[in-house]
């Protein structure tokens, strides 16, 4: 059978973010190819393919990267099978629709301006028979995939708590992260968006989406319209007894960790959103030799055991009917499980599960409804955070379905 040809990409922005996209194509194991970058000028496009596609266009001899000024044009380019959006949260729902309706496959950088906004995408994309994806990379690395085994396999009992921070120094002024027009819901939407998927990651979209209450404490900056959500602590709590919180913060140290508690054993994932080894942003601060893509997760296992009483066997009632016998808690035994990253970082990871879901057609379509389903709850967490934080109280949403 020969080899299905290159899936072919366009980039709808010159974004900051979008070199990271160029790494990950390049990256990744699935064939794929850069054709077009659109600006809302062609000189700009031009500068982000001289500078970030390397070798120069056509040099290899693969034709080369047109540089197209204005969205609408690539959109109706040939040339171009999928779409990468990077544009920021208020412009990016419009764009991926219409992506959509020009039958393009759509991976959509995140977060998104409501969970009515995600299903209305994910549902257009399906109809139209494209992969809609939202743009988080760490679940489709091979440690994440290990780490969700662990918890539907029933490693750690019962999943009773998650908690994740993410922190990092983000210079709010000048940057679309301090502009609530293009990025509605500041701190929250931008780094609590990896957090809540850490629930739905877990738990699947179902059971996350099912939300009996949030409540959230913010602190802002700026005044009226134009403040901006700069950290957030939170908890809510699930209909089937698990509970989410977690602190976000754009003034903190860099903190990007979480923990999956269970009723037998819990699971610990530092550096969970850029490890050490990433190409990404905080590679400065990586630790020097830091070249390999594995990463590792803790499994911390707790027995709980009655020591025996004298006359009586461990496992035997109270001798003469008396009081139960005291818990001993044993030392917890902590393994490290260190899972193999394939060679690549994890953006490269999640193009390789859209490339793999675009070739399979009907047989993708599966995979694209998981994702789907999961953004929509993500998303739908923090809708309901956003407005417990502004109302100042705990909101009881009613029962939906992812």
């Amino acid at each position: 059978m020969a080899d299905p040809p290159p899936l072919r990409w366009g980039i709808l922005s010159a974004a900051a973010i979008a070199p990271t996209f160029v790494d990950a194509v390049h990256a990744a194991a699935a064939d794929g190819v850069i054709t077009a970058v659109a600006s809302r000028d062609a000189v700009r496009a031009a500068a982000f393919i001289d500078e970030h596609l390397s070798p120069p266009p056509g040099g290899d001899g693969s034709p080369p990267v047109a540089a197209v000024g204005g969205y609408e044009a690539l959109l109706g380019r040939p040339d171009v099978d999928a779409v990468y959006v990077p544009l920021p949260t208020a412009l990016a729902v419009d764009w991926s629709m219409r992506a959509v309706r020009a039958g393009k496959h759509v991976l959509v950088d995140k977060p998104f301006t409501s969970a009515a906004a995600v299903r209305a995408m994910a549902d257009a994309a399906a109809a139209a028979g494209v992969v809609f994806l939202d743009g988080t990379h760490w679940p489709h690395a091979p440690w994440a995939v290990a780490a969700r085994a662990a918890v539907t396999s029933g490693r750690l009992g019962r999943l009773r708590r998650i908690v994740a921070s993410f922190t990092a120094p983000v210079i709010v002024a000048g940057n679309i992260r301090g502009d609530p027009t293009l990025e509605p819901h500041g701190a929250l939407g931008d780094l609590g968006w990896y957090c809540a998927r850490v629930a739905t990651h877990a738990l699947g979209a179902a059971a996350a989406a099912d939300v009996v209450s949030a409540y959230g404490v913010g602190e802002w900056a700026g005044d009226g319209d134009g403040r901006v959500l700069l950290s957030a602590v939170t908890v809510v709590a699930f209909r089937n007894g698990t509970t989410l919180s977690f602190d976000v913060d754009f003034s903190g140290g860099i903190r990007q960790r979480y923990e999956l508690v269970g009723d037998t054993a819990s699971l610990a994932v530092n550096d969970f959103v850029i490890p050490p080894a990433s190409t990404l942003a905080f590679d400065a601060l990586r630790p020097a030799g830091a070249t390999s893509f594995d990463h590792a997760y803790t499994l911390t296992t707790t027995a709980v055991v009655a020591p025996p009483r004298e006359g009586n066997g461990a496992d035997g009632p109270p001798a003469g009917g008396g009081q139960p016998r005291a818990l001993r808690l044993v030392y917890p035994h902590v393994e490290t499980v260190t899972v193999p990253g394939g060679g690549r970082n994890q953006p490269a990871h999640m193009v390789d599960a859209f490339t793999a879901a675009v070739r399979a057609g009907a047989g993708g379509a599966a995979n694209a409804a998981r994702w789907a389903a999961e953004a929509v709850a993500t998303q739908r967490i923090l809708d309901l955070l956003f407005e417990s934080i502004g109302q100042g109280q705990p909101v009881f949403p009613g029962k939906e379905d992812a």
